[in-house]
This record gives structure tokens, C-alpha cells and sequence, in this order.
């Protein structure tokens, strides 16, 4: 199935805020059509520029390109 909608069955709530899919979408590699919010998260931006240790006023572009996000499985990623 690519993502429709069988016949009788309702559309998969929609999410611009990456929290809030991760939470409906558990452990998924790669977002969905459920995930319409920017691409990637601003939250992912500011992780990368953080763990990066890159000045605050580096231009976002920077980080959009091959930036990739995914949700992880936070109780089997604590156990590593």
C-alpha cells in the first residue's frame, strides 16, 4: 500500500509538529505523509547546530542541506 486510503476508511491525522508525529508514529526511518510540517524540523536545525558547537547566527540553509530525521525508539536508544 503506498499511503491511500482503503475504501470506508478514514484519512491518518496529519502533523506539522515532529513531537507530536513521533509520538502517534512510533519508531519509523523516515517520516511519512502524515508529517507535514518543514522539512527538516526546526527542532532538527537547532540539534544539529548544537551538537556541531556552530555559532547561532549560521545560516539554517547550512544545516538543510542532508539533513536527515527520523523517530527513534527512546526506551530501546536509553538501553544502548
Amino acid at each position: 500500500m503506498r499511503g491511500e486510503c482503503a475504501s470506508g476508511q478514514q484519512a491518518a491525522a496529519a502533523f506539522d509538529v515532529p513531537f507530536a508525529y513521533c509520538t502517534a508514529a512510533g519508531a519509523i526511518d523516515m517520516p511519512d505523509m502524515r508529517f507535514t510540517g518543514e522539512q527538516p524540523p526546526a527542532a532538527v536545525i537547532e540539534s544539529i547546530r548544537q551538537a556541531l558547537g556552530a555559532p547561532v547566527d549560521t545560516p539554517k540553509d547550512f544545516y538543510k542541506n542532508g539533513a536527515f530525521w527520523r523517530c527513534a525508539d527512546t526506551a530501546r536508544s536509553r538501553r544502548a
